[in-house]
């Protein structure tokens, strides 16, 4: 199912503006509509024909690698990347003055990595499609990045339903930051409050793999009971990082 986990999630492009806005640039990119069908191997009657895919699993199944499917991905990434543009505009017209730095904390949406039906479709939904084209954006715009998921490994859950490959695309993404120099921090995904040292040893790794900038614990009672006072799990973590 797609709004469940470990489903690929929904495509956000179905308002009528997102519709207009995939017309428009495939008009933009092409020019006509004889051309859409060209390129597209359609028969299309209408630009109003120029649309998202009807039946999504269909898509991701069998049509992710048409000239279709490649061209309604780009536009997704970018229309993603431009709304980011657009928030690190506001952010940086009202922050920057106070001396701090600008980033961008990316979900590792590890789910389906390596599905035989769809691979990736999970992180396709979510705008995810070419994490150098993202990560690249990012150096550009001078944004730092926080990625997730640093604690997991492949082993877990990497077989049906899930398909899942956190460890993979942990070190995919630390990769290509490093290759183009892109200042990364990390981040867990689940509770770390029965962790023991496998999943903190695990964290430790990847920031010294990838020469991270820091670390940002997702949950704060993993090491503090509700009184603020640091439970059992406490040593364990610092017994690891300190």
């Amino acid at each position: 199912q797609a709004d469940t986990y470990p489903g690929r999630g929904k495509l956000q492009c179905y308002s009528a503006a997102a519709m207009e806005s995939f017309r428009n640039y495939m008009m933009n990119k092409y020019k006509s509509l004889p051309a859409v069908n060209t390129r597209w191997s359609t028969y299309l009657n209408s630009i109003m024909e120029i649309r998202p895919p009807v039946d999504v699993d269909r898509f991701f199944k069998d049509a992710i690698d048409t000239k279709y499917g490649m061209d309604l991905l780009t536009w997704y990434e970018k229309s993603m990347l431009n709304h980011l543009d657009l928030q690190a505009d506001a952010a940086k017209k009202y922050l920057s003055g106070y001396g701090i730095r600008f980033g961008v904390k990316i979900a590792g949406i590890h789910w389906l990595y390596n599905s035989p039906k769809m691979p990736h479709a999970a992180e396709y939904c979510a705008g995810l499609v070419d994490y150098r084209k993202i990560l690249g954006f990012l150096k550009t715009r001078n944004l730092d990045l926080t990625f997730t998921c640093l604690e997991m490994n492949d082993g877990l859950k990497s077989k049906p339903p899930y398909y899942s490959a956190p460890e993979t695309l942990v070190d995919h993404v630390g990769g290509i930051a490093n290759e183009i120099g892109l200042p990364m921090y990390g981040e867990n995904a689940l509770e770390l409050r029965d962790a023991n040292e496998i999943e903190y040893k695990k964290i430790r790794e990847k920031l010294i793999l990838y020469n991270m900038k820091g670390f940002t614990l997702l949950r704060y009672d993993d090491l503090f009971d509700d009184a603020g006072e640091p439970n059992g799990n406490f040593d364990v973590f610092c017994g690891v990082f300190f």
